[in-house]
């Protein structure tokens, strides 16, 4: 999820890598390192409330995989009202904020990357 919202943010002008720094992202890496996913996204933003996300905001989700407690899922607004997400299920999709993301919402994050790009 995190690469389709980096590639769709650089299909807009906006270069930015995830790179933690921890090697490469394996499957099941929330069983070994939970926060891993959040303490990428804090070191390059800075959260946003859900009421006033925008686009290029990144969202996170909890999803029944990561236990509850950390995000382990993540979308990029696309616009005003939607996202892009993509999930293991389905792929990727555009998708209005609904009650079943509402539920799941963890936290958004404007990356500073964006910020400075926008007022260029």
């Amino acid at each position: 999820c995190v690469g389709v919202c980096l590639m769709w943010l650089r299909s807009q002008g906006i270069n930015y890598e995830y790179n933690d720094r921890k090697g490469p992202v394996m499957a099941h890496w929330w069983q070994h390192d939970p926060r891993r996913f959040l303490d990428a996204f804090l070191s390059e933003g800075d959260p946003v409330r859900l009421s006033v996300v925008k686009k290029f905001d990144i969202l996170m989700f909890l999803m029944a995989e990561d236990g509850g407690v950390f995000p382990s899922c993540a979308g990029v607004m696309v616009d005003e009202r939607h996202f892009l997400i993509s999930t293991k299920e389905r792929g990727s999709f555009v998708q209005m904020i609904d009650l079943f993301w509402k539920q799941r919402f963890w936290g958004a994050i404007r990356l500073r990357k964006v910020k400075e790009a926008l007022t260029k």
